[in-house]
């Protein structure tokens, strides 16, 4: 017996999708076999459970597979083609009957041009002999008008053999299409049940790949009705599926869960016991510099996947959900909340000749995804940036666009540094040069860095003679922070110098 089991709930993972089938049966007593309809071919066979609710006691479901077969779609039925075949004949004797209608015209409008053309002729010969050609004038009038009436045929019968020849191909068309079929992979679910008759609610829970989502996020910056600087934050989740069946008003749920990840076990390490020479050897350290960078995002490989910092996080949709199977995507919003925010200008010219605007934003309750933020001020979109993994109450920046009131300038420099005792040393200077716009004054705050030296024989040394802010602070990340102040249309100058100090015994190549 074959009944209907609509697709309920989804729950959508980084990689996969799981369902639930749900509806109404009716028991007939005694074993029973259902058949669902309109499943995805892409179904696990091996993932798939049924059970059912609210039914009479005694009765459960025993068995759950799948059946997949090729059947041939498309296509008119013979009585269809039959009456193509029988329109299409018609349609070649109205075409045949219009060429022979077309033929006669033709015919007609060449006697009337030959016997036009024989009468000018024997009105010229009478011209020229000098006898009266008054007479003449009447029958030519007659036969230029036969002329112009035989044209007027032509062209109406060729109109509707064109009309003709054109219906006929349409039909050849349909008769073709009617014969045309294809063959579709129609899979079936068959659930075997048993018990004694009543009402039940089945339920079909399962898997299948070709759908996923992944976290988006906007935020706009703007002020709020107290005046302070805030950012209306909106967090999405963009789905995709092509599983072969489409969702029609689903309760989508998404999950940052991995229920495919597996445990490996570490593979051990070799252990090789080796001969030293217990002869001391002059030891030479060869110092290798190493910068980490945030990797740019590749375009042509797979999505990242859904981070979530180490505990499974689930969202609901606020309403069904409609997604065809057609691979593109649909963008359903999770959640909405404001947060407060600092902005400041920043300016970090080893990577930009460019002033940013940053806003400093704390997080609230509830984590944000690793994803993609559309960046709009002040109602005007600025571009799209990343966001990493955001804990609950967590600080972070973001950059809202650059201001193109700055003019900035960075060169790097090598100085030697005489010494009275010991060698000479090189010393490595930040040179910064930014000019103002604003008509007023205003602040911009310059992140240089400094190397961050991993040995204890080897140390970063500022040269704070060479520095114009002074000794420079680096943080634990050698980040040197300097806040300049700006006078309209004056020229300031930042310049962070270090030097490196090590043994002799220390070999250290230059960092730039």
């Amino acid at each position: 017996m074959r009944i209907d089991l609509p697709l309920r709930r989804v729950t959508a993972y980084e990689d996969r999708a799981a369902f639930e089938r749900e509806g109404a049966v009716t028991l007939t007593g005694g074993p029973l076999e259902l058949e669902i309809e309109g499943v995805s071919p892409l179904v696990s066979d091996a993932h798939l459970s049924g059970a059912l609710l609210d039914a009479p006691p005694g009765a459960a479901v025993d068995d759950v597979r799948v059946e997949r077969r090729w059947v041939s779609v498309g296509g008119e039925s013979a009585e269809r083609r039959l009456a193509l075949e029988h329109t299409l004949e018609a349609a070649a004797d109205a075409r045949f009957v219009t060429e022979q209608s077309l033929a006669r015209s033709a015919e007609r409008r060449a006697a009337a041009e030959r016997e036009l053309a024989r009468f000018v002729e024997a009105s010229a010969r009478a011209a020229w002999n000098g006898l009266d050609v008054a007479a003449f004038g009447a029958g030519e009038r007659r036969l230029a008008e036969a002329l112009q009436t035989a044209d007027t045929a032509v062209d109406a019968a060729r109109r509707a053999l064109q009309a003709a020849t054109e219906h006929e191909q349409r039909l050849q068309g349909l008769l073709a299409q009617g014969r045309a079929t294809r063959q579709v992979l129609e899979t079936l679910l068959r659930v075997r049940v048993s018990g004694p008759a009543g009402a039940a609610r089945l339920r079909i829970r399962g898997l299948y790949p070709c759908a996923l989502w992944r976290p988006t996020h906007e935020a706009h910056l703007g002020r709020g009705p107290d005046g302070r600087e805030r950012v209306a934050w909106t967090t999405a989740a963009t789905l995709w599926q092509r599983t072969g069946e489409d969702w029609s008003g689903v309760e989508v749920t998404l999950s940052t869960a991995r229920p495919g990840a597996g445990a490996d076990l570490p593979a051990l390490t070799e252990d090789r016991l080796r001969i030293r020479d217990r002869v001391p050897k002059p030891k030479v350290t060869v110092v290798a510099h190493r910068e980490t960078a945030a990797a740019r995002p590749d375009l042509d490989a797979a999505a990242p996947g859904v981070y979530d910092g180490g505990e499974a996080r689930v969202w609901r949709a606020g309403e069904p959900v409609a997604l065809p199977s057609d691979g593109r995507p649909l963008s359903v919003a999770l959640a909405h909340f404001e947060l407060p925010a600092t902005t400041s200008l920043c300016a970090v010219p080893e990577v930009s000749g460019l002033v940013f605007l940053e806003a400093v934003l704390r997080n609230g309750e509830r984590p944000l995804l690793a994803g993609p933020v559309t960046l709009l001020r002040d109602g005007a979109h600025v571009g799209v940036g990343d966001l990493d993994y955001v804990g609950p109450g967590e600080p972070f920046t973001l950059s809202f666009g650059s201001d193109d009131r700055f003019d900035l300038a960075y060169e790097r420099k090598v100085v030697t540094e005489e010494r009275m005792l010991g060698r000479d040393r090189p010393v490595y200077v930040h040179e910064v040069e930014l000019l103002s716009r604003v008509p007023d004054r205003i602040r911009v705050e310059v992140v240089l860095r400094l190397p961050v030296s991993e040995m204890a024989a080897v140390k970063v040394v500022p040269a704070e003679k060479l520095c114009t802010e002074g000794a420079p602070r680096p943080d634990a990340d050698g980040r040197v922070r300097t806040p300049l102040d700006l006078i309209p249309g004056r020229r300031r100058t930042l310049r962070v110098a270090f030097g490196i100090d090590s043994g002799a015994d220390v070999h250290i190549p230059p960092p730039w």
